[in-house]
Protein backbone atom coordinates (compact mmCIF):
# COMPACT_ATOMS: atom_id res chain seq x y z
CA UNK A 1 0.00 0.00 0.00
CA UNK A 2 1.31 3.66 -0.81
CA UNK A 3 1.81 6.36 0.97
CA UNK A 4 -1.09 8.24 -1.41
CA UNK A 5 -3.69 5.04 -0.13
CA UNK A 6 -3.00 5.32 2.83
CA UNK A 7 -3.59 9.07 3.90
CA UNK A 8 -6.34 8.72 1.42
CA UNK A 9 -7.95 6.02 3.78
CA UNK A 10 -7.23 8.08 6.96
CA UNK A 11 -8.61 10.88 5.49
CA UNK A 12 -11.70 9.24 4.90
CA UNK A 13 -11.80 7.82 8.29
CA UNK A 14 -10.82 11.38 10.24
CA UNK A 15 -13.90 12.55 8.03
CA UNK A 16 -16.33 10.10 9.70
CA UNK A 17 -15.34 10.64 13.09
CA UNK A 18 -15.65 14.80 12.31
CA UNK A 19 -19.45 14.04 11.32
CA UNK A 20 -19.77 11.91 14.98
CA UNK A 21 -18.49 15.10 16.89
CA UNK A 22 -20.22 18.15 14.36
CA UNK A 23 -23.35 16.13 14.83
CA UNK A 24 -22.83 16.98 18.45
CA UNK A 25 -21.53 19.96 19.21
CA UNK A 26 -24.91 21.00 18.35
CA UNK A 27 -26.66 20.28 21.63
CA UNK A 28 -29.74 22.00 21.50
CA UNK A 29 -31.04 20.79 17.98
CA UNK A 30 -30.66 16.85 19.90
CA UNK A 31 -33.18 18.50 22.41
CA UNK A 32 -35.32 20.04 19.84
CA UNK A 33 -35.10 16.63 17.69
CA UNK A 34 -36.48 14.78 21.74
CA UNK A 35 -38.77 17.01 22.56
CA UNK A 36 -40.94 17.16 19.29
CA UNK A 37 -40.25 13.56 17.68
CA UNK A 38 -37.13 12.37 15.41
CA UNK A 39 -39.54 12.52 12.28
CA UNK A 40 -41.50 15.43 13.55
CA UNK A 41 -38.42 17.29 14.13
CA UNK A 42 -37.47 16.96 10.97
CA UNK A 43 -40.51 16.93 8.95
CA UNK A 44 -41.32 20.81 9.43
CA UNK A 45 -39.00 22.93 8.02
CA UNK A 46 -40.77 25.78 9.00
CA UNK A 47 -39.61 25.01 12.53
CA UNK A 48 -37.16 27.38 14.41
CA UNK A 49 -33.68 25.73 14.62
CA UNK A 50 -34.98 23.38 11.34
CA UNK A 51 -31.39 23.38 9.55
CA UNK A 52 -29.74 22.75 12.36
CA UNK A 53 -31.19 19.66 13.18
CA UNK A 54 -31.16 18.39 9.71
CA UNK A 55 -27.72 18.88 9.83
CA UNK A 56 -27.12 16.90 12.98
CA UNK A 57 -29.20 14.13 11.54
CA UNK A 58 -27.51 14.29 7.87
CA UNK A 59 -23.65 14.09 9.89
CA UNK A 60 -24.55 11.63 12.34
CA UNK A 61 -26.26 9.72 9.26
CA UNK A 62 -23.11 9.94 7.48
CA UNK A 63 -20.70 9.14 9.95
CA UNK A 64 -21.11 5.47 9.55
CA UNK A 65 -21.25 4.60 5.86
CA UNK A 66 -17.76 6.98 5.56
CA UNK A 67 -16.57 4.71 8.55
CA UNK A 68 -17.64 1.82 7.07
CA UNK A 69 -16.15 2.85 3.12
CA UNK A 70 -13.21 3.79 5.09
CA UNK A 71 -12.48 0.38 6.83
CA UNK A 72 -13.62 -1.77 3.67
CA UNK A 73 -11.17 0.26 1.54
CA UNK A 74 -8.46 -0.08 4.33
CA UNK A 75 -9.34 -3.75 4.39
CA UNK A 76 -9.03 -3.98 0.42
CA UNK A 77 -5.81 -2.31 0.25
CA UNK A 78 -4.23 -4.27 2.59
CA UNK A 79 -4.87 -7.39 0.86
CA UNK A 80 -4.33 -6.17 -2.62
CA UNK A 81 -1.66 -3.16 -1.99
CA UNK A 82 -4.19 -0.86 -4.17
CA UNK A 83 -6.95 2.02 -2.87
CA UNK A 84 -10.60 0.06 -4.76
CA UNK A 85 -11.63 2.53 -7.74
CA UNK A 86 -15.35 2.06 -6.04
CA UNK A 87 -14.59 4.17 -3.25
CA UNK A 88 -13.63 6.75 -5.42
CA UNK A 89 -16.58 6.88 -7.68
CA UNK A 90 -18.46 6.84 -4.87
CA UNK A 91 -17.09 9.80 -3.07
CA UNK A 92 -17.26 11.55 -6.36
CA UNK A 93 -20.69 11.21 -7.56
CA UNK A 94 -21.42 11.96 -4.21
CA UNK A 95 -19.72 14.90 -3.22
CA UNK A 96 -20.95 15.86 -6.90
CA UNK A 97 -25.29 15.69 -5.86
CA UNK A 98 -24.19 17.23 -2.52
CA UNK A 99 -22.46 20.50 -3.90
CA UNK A 100 -24.28 20.62 -7.58
CA UNK A 101 -27.92 19.82 -6.10
CA UNK A 102 -28.47 20.39 -2.31
CA UNK A 103 -25.58 22.32 -0.09
CA UNK A 104 -22.69 24.21 -2.69
CA UNK A 105 -21.34 25.79 0.44
CA UNK A 106 -21.24 22.77 2.41
CA UNK A 107 -18.46 19.65 2.86
CA UNK A 108 -19.31 18.03 -0.46
CA UNK A 109 -16.43 19.82 -1.79
CA UNK A 110 -14.39 17.43 0.49
CA UNK A 111 -16.19 14.43 -0.85
CA UNK A 112 -14.87 15.49 -4.25
CA UNK A 113 -11.26 15.82 -2.64
CA UNK A 114 -11.70 12.35 -1.06
CA UNK A 115 -13.55 10.79 -4.60
CA UNK A 116 -10.63 12.96 -6.23
CA UNK A 117 -7.21 11.52 -4.12
CA UNK A 118 -9.28 7.73 -4.18
CA UNK A 119 -9.33 7.28 -7.97
CA UNK A 120 -5.81 8.80 -8.42
CA UNK A 121 -4.17 6.02 -5.96
CA UNK A 122 -6.54 3.38 -7.72
CA UNK A 123 -5.71 4.24 -11.34
CA UNK A 124 -1.64 5.00 -10.17
CA UNK A 125 0.35 2.91 -11.90
CA UNK A 126 2.20 0.21 -9.32
CA UNK A 127 5.53 -1.70 -9.87
CA UNK A 128 4.58 -5.06 -8.63
CA UNK A 129 6.96 -5.37 -5.74
CA UNK A 130 7.98 -9.25 -5.35
CA UNK A 131 7.39 -10.02 -1.50
CA UNK A 132 10.74 -12.21 -0.52
CA UNK A 133 9.23 -15.90 0.39
CA UNK A 134 10.77 -18.73 3.23
CA UNK A 135 12.69 -20.37 0.32
CA UNK A 136 16.05 -20.00 -0.74
CA UNK A 137 16.88 -18.42 -4.40
CA UNK A 138 12.71 -17.90 -4.82
CA UNK A 139 10.52 -14.59 -4.16
CA UNK A 140 6.32 -15.04 -4.49
CA UNK A 141 4.85 -13.07 -6.95
CA UNK A 142 1.38 -11.23 -5.70
CA UNK A 143 -0.39 -14.47 -6.85
CA UNK A 144 1.70 -16.49 -4.29
CA UNK A 145 3.27 -18.61 -6.54
CA UNK A 146 6.86 -18.98 -6.46
CA UNK A 147 9.19 -18.59 -8.96
CA UNK A 148 13.04 -19.18 -8.83
CA UNK A 149 15.14 -15.94 -8.95
CA UNK A 150 18.35 -17.23 -10.52
CA UNK A 151 19.89 -20.68 -12.06
CA UNK A 152 23.22 -20.36 -9.99
CA UNK A 153 21.41 -21.54 -7.22
CA UNK A 154 19.56 -24.45 -8.24
CA UNK A 155 16.85 -25.84 -5.83
CA UNK A 156 17.77 -28.42 -3.39
CA UNK A 157 15.24 -31.62 -3.71
CA UNK A 158 13.84 -32.47 -0.55
CA UNK A 159 14.41 -35.90 1.08
CA UNK A 160 11.45 -37.19 3.22
CA UNK A 161 12.63 -38.04 6.91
Amino acid sequence: MDNLTRWTIRLILATAVGHVLFAFVQPNAWDDIARDGFFRALADDGAAGFVERESSVWFLLAAPMLLLAGLLSRSVAVRTGRMPAETGWVMLLLGVVLVALYFPAGGGWLLLVIGALSLTSAYRAHSPAPMVSAGRGAIASRAGSAVATSASTPAQPRTPR
